[in-house]
């Protein structure tokens, strides 16, 4: 809680008086609470408390705000729908008719000079009261936030006597900052359920200086609703408490019905309670509660300001530990009191009339008032008293203030006139006739002092000072338009009409020694307060708002010296009907041209003119007067007469320098209307060329020839001939033959099927095998069947070199090849092979093909070898084998012999036998390996000897 008093700091506010003004409500407003009642106890508390205080401003409020939330989605459609169907039914609202009342109230009190305020949030609901209130023949004025322009007319007219408006309509954008403390009467059409907004209200007209003794603040209440006994209640029991006390921020902190979160606030508690209401419950406990809270919290705050007080008593005496107490300067008065009351009647236009030493009657504004002055305070009552200190007297200091009286020095009051005139002489000095002058800017400077009333504030205490800030030219101009050069108005409700920058007086005036001390002081005092208050941040930063100076300025009055200079657009005549025009800078006091354009010699009329009446001969570069200039029609350029010409083709114009000469007609054609031929490069009308139909290209006519190939029309740059017919066309109707590289036509070639290369005809040749035409490089001789075909088909023999076809050559395990005739045949299987595949087996010395003979080294017959080792026991072939054995026997010099294993050759003709010799005692055995020729009846090749062994056949040379 604060320490500080209204008393303490010499604050004396009226009195407040709150009541709650109850109408009954009309049967469409009890409908509009029941179609709400039950949707809204769905909705999110955001739209609950959008729709709930839309409903207790107007209808119409409700229904604007529905049906946007509506087109969102954020509401049902049916909901929207059912509330058109009630607000279009419905004539006027109750609160209407409420307001009429109260206002019939106020003009019986008060007929010639009452003044009341309507607060309401919603604009609609504003528009509504404008139109009732117009209706009834009042004058109303509004404020929201979109007529700050207009704010200060309107309340410069509901300050007047009598008053200009008698009610001021106003949203939340008339709650900050603007002074209708003229009225005594607020009416809150609405009530916001924020507290302090609420304070914001009433604070604008229960403000210090207020003539009235009290102010009367009526909430307007729909009765038997919610709207009274929960939203109305709690507001008025806030709004005496507050008063009481002073300090609505920590009423609401005791009282625990508010804080700064969203679920603890006082709009919140609100909420909650309604739609409570709404849903059907009882919250008659839960308001009275709330209702004693605050109670409670008001007696605590009292007791506590009372020990706060009984407490700094007791300190009277001590040491004082603080910041410095500030040293003022003294108030240095240029007039008394009396001399200044009188010579302001004087300027607001009042007509004085002496009564006595002390009084004077004074005539203004329609009415006549009784002046008292120090010595009739007590004699004579029957009057105003004016002397320092009192109301009367601080009303007239602020109405003169703000009249915008002022002691300026308009040097050239008809600044206008005497500007065109100078202009008019200017023109008429080089033989110009003038036309038409318009004054295009229009600059006023201030030079002189400007009287600023700045006022330091803290919230408990205050410091006025007029302060005199000197103004020079050069920082003070302002730029309008022709306005600016307008006389001075003798009241004048900006300082900047008059160049006067405020930023730069304001800064100026800030730095007065008696504010700068009064600042000072009070920032020390809030470093100290701040610093006692330790780590509470809550209470460091209310003790940081409460002593931190704020700055409010405002001028007093002006004296000094008005220039002005003015920017203005010639018009006039040169030679004739020639118009042209400069700009000027006039200063019209000393009547001097302050900047003009260059004076320069037309090269040919040899005369002197401003330099933007001339123009550059693009051809010649000669200045010379614009109209005496010709303009090209094709580019716009400008040149003298005797450089132009007009173009062959179109007729227009043109400069000189735009034309050139058509290399067929001969004309002289602007080069944007003349081809090129892609042929000779030469330049012509359009009309003289043609399309080359072979490669599309722009060609004169004459470029172009017929082709003996295809009819066609082409350029003849690029004519071909043909070396076998002798015919000529375009190159791309040619090709040049492979072999012979003569060119030829299309039709006069062939195609090589394996290259695509293109020869004469009767170059290709046809190959035997795949009857395919082509080059005869390609082609090759078979050596056996002396056909001619394809060189990919053909292969070498290995063996004799020789060319023949792949399909008729014996190609070898190693993929060589031999003709057919260079093979050899493989004793074991009798088929005939390329020779490198055929090898002498080493048991029997007979040829035989490798895929028989063993991998290795000696390469031997696979199934003899196999039987002479025992891992084959065929027994192939027996028939022959008595044979077999004979010749052995006789073969191998007597002896018995015995076949152990045969395997005959896949073409049954090849027996491979294994035998056993016995010499005729039995003492010695000998195992051999034969190949008998059945055909033949005979051993073919040697007979193998040997011994078998545990590491295979040991073979015995003969």
């Amino acid at each position: 809680m604060s320490r500080v008093r209204r008393g303490d700091a010499k604050l004396y506010f009226p009195d407040r008086v709150v009541q709650m003004h109850k109408v009954t409500p009309t049967q469409g407003e009890l409908d509009l609470i029941e179609a709400i009642s039950k949707p809204i106890q769905s909705l999110n508390r955001l739209a609950q408390i959008s729709i709930l205080q839309a409903l207790t401003s107007s209808p119409d409020a409700l229904l604007v705000q529905l049906v946007n939330m509506g087109r969102n989605g954020t509401v049902p459609a049916d909901l929207v729908t059912t509330v058109k169907g009630i607000v279009g039914r419905m004539t006027r609202a109750a609160k209407l008719d409420g307001l009429g009342n109260l206002i019939e109230r106020l003009k019986e009190q008060n007929p010639e000079k009452w003044r009341l305020v309507v607060f309401t949030t919603r604009r609609e609901t504003q528009t509504t009261i404008e139109a009732f209130l117009s209706g009834l023949g009042l004058k109303v004025g509004l404020i929201n936030g979109s007529t700050g322009g207009r704010n200060q007319e309107t309340l410069k007219a509901f300050r007047a006597n009598p008053p200009g408006l008698n009610v001021i309509v106003s949203t939340e954008a008339g709650s900050e900052g603007v002074n209708l403390q003229v009225a005594n009467v607020l009416v809150n059409f609405d009530l916001p359920w924020n507290p302090m907004i609420v304070e914001q209200r009433i604070g604008r007209i229960q403000r210090l200086a207020s003539e009235h003794a009290s102010v009367g603040i009526f909430n307007m209440v729909l009765t038997s609703t919610f709207e009274e006994y929960i939203v109305g209640r709690l507001m008025e029991k806030l709004q005496l408490a507050s008063h009481a006390i002073g300090d609505i921020e920590s009423l609401l902190e005791a009282s625990g019905v508010g804080g700064d979160d969203d679920e603890n606030g006082m709009d919140e508690k609100i909420r909650a309670l309604v739609v409570a209401a709404l849903a059907g419950k009882d919250t008659e406990a839960a308001v009275r509660l709330a209702d004693q809270s605050i109670e409670n919290a008001k007696s605590e705050l009292e007791r506590e300001r009372s020990n706060i007080d009984s407490m700094l008593g007791s300190l009277d005496g001590a040491e004082h530990i603080g910041p410095r107490t500030p040293s003022l300067p003294d108030v240095k008065r240029s007039m008394g009191a009396k001399e200044f009351v009188r010579a302001a009647f004087i300027a607001l236009g009042g007509k004085i009339t002496e009564v006595g030493p002390d009084i004077v009657l004074v005539d203004h504004d329609g009415h006549r008032e009784r002046v008292l002055f120090d010595g009739q305070a007590e004699e004579d009552s029957k009057g105003t008293k004016y002397v320092p200190g009192s109301a009367a007297f601080a009303r007239l200091v602020t109405r003169l203030a703000s009249t915008g009286v002022h002691k300026v020095n308009d040097q050239l009051p008809d600044a206008e006139r005497a500007t065109m005139e100078v202009g008019r002489n200017w023109i008429q000095e080089f033989g110009g006739v003038p036309k038409f002058l318009a004054v295009t800017e229009g600059r006023r400077s201030f030079i002189g002092n400007a009287l600023v009333r700045v006022r330091a504030t803290v919230q408990h205490d205050s410091y006025e000072r007029l302060v005199d800030v000197e103004c020079t030219r050069d920082q003070h101009i302002t730029i309008g338009g022709r306005s600016a050069l307008a006389p001075v108005a003798p009241i004048l409700e900006h300082a900047s009409d008059l160049g006067v920058d405020s930023d730069i007086v304001m800064a100026l005036a800030k730095d007065d020694a008696g504010i700068a001390e009064f600042c000072r002081f009070y920032l020390e005092r809030r470093d100290a307060e701040v610093h006692a208050a330790g780590g509470d941040e809550r209470k460091s930063h209310k003790l940081y708002e409460e002593f931190t100076p704020r700055l409010e300025m405002s001028f007093a009055g002006l004296e000094g010296d008005l220039s002005k200079t003015a920017t203005i657009r010639v018009t006039f005549r040169l030679d004739g009907e020639n118009e042209y025009s400069s700009i000027l800078s006039i200063e019209p006091t000393t009547r001097d041209v302050v900047e003009a354009p260059e004076m320069r010699m037309c090269a040919t009329s040899r005369r002197r003119v401003p330099a933007d009446c001339l123009g550059r001969c693009a051809i010649s570069g000669a200045e010379t007067m614009k109209h005496l200039l010709a303009t090209s029609e094709m580019s716009g350029r400008h040149a003298l007469p005797a450089h132009t010409i007009h173009c062959g083709v179109s007729g227009k114009l043109v400069l000189s320098d735009e034309v050139e000469q058509s290399a067929i007609s001969g004309s002289f054609v602007a080069r944007d209307l003349l081809k090129s031929s892609e042929v000779s490069g030469k330049r012509a009308e359009a009309v003289h060329f043609a399309k080359c139909d072979i490669t599309g290209a722009d060609v004169l006519g004459t470029e172009l020839i017929v082709s003996d190939i295809s009819g066609k029309r082409y350029r003849l740059d690029e004519t071909a001939i043909s070396a076998l017919s002798g015919r000529t066309g375009h190159r791309r109707e040619f090709l040049t033959c492979h072999e012979t590289r003569q060119v030829i036509s299309k039709d006069e070639a062939e195609q090589c099927d394996l290259t695509l290369q293109y020869v004469r005809r009767g170059v290709l040749a046809t190959c035997a095998v795949s009857g395919r035409r082509v080059l005869p490089s390609l082609l090759g001789r078979c050596s056996q069947t002396g056909q001619i075909v394809l060189s990919a088909l053909l292969v070498s023999s290995s063996v004799s070199a020789t060319k023949l076809l792949k399909s008729i050559a014996v190609e070898s395990v190693g993929g060589t090849y031999c003709a057919p005739k260079e093979t050899k045949i493989c004793t074991w299987s009798g088929a005939k092979a390329h020779p490198d595949d055929i090898l002498p087996c080493s048991l029997t010395g007979q040829p035989v093909h490798v895929r028989h003979l063993t991998e290795t080294p000696p390469r031997a017959l696979v199934p003899l070898k196999e039987m002479l080792e025992g891992a084959r026991h065929n027994s192939d072939g027996m028939q022959a084998w008595d044979a077999v054995t004979k010749q052995l026997a006789t073969s191998m010099g007597g002896g018995r012999c015995k076949i152990i294993a045969a395997t005959l050759s896949g073409t049954k003709e090849i027996l491979a036998a294994r035998a056993e010799q016995k010499t005729y005692l039995g003492l010695k055995t000998k195992h051999v390996g034969v190949l008998y020729d059945l055909r033949q009846g005979t051993i073919v090749g040697r007979i193998a000897s040997g011994k078998p062994s545990a590491t295979g056949w040991i073979h015995e040379m003969a």
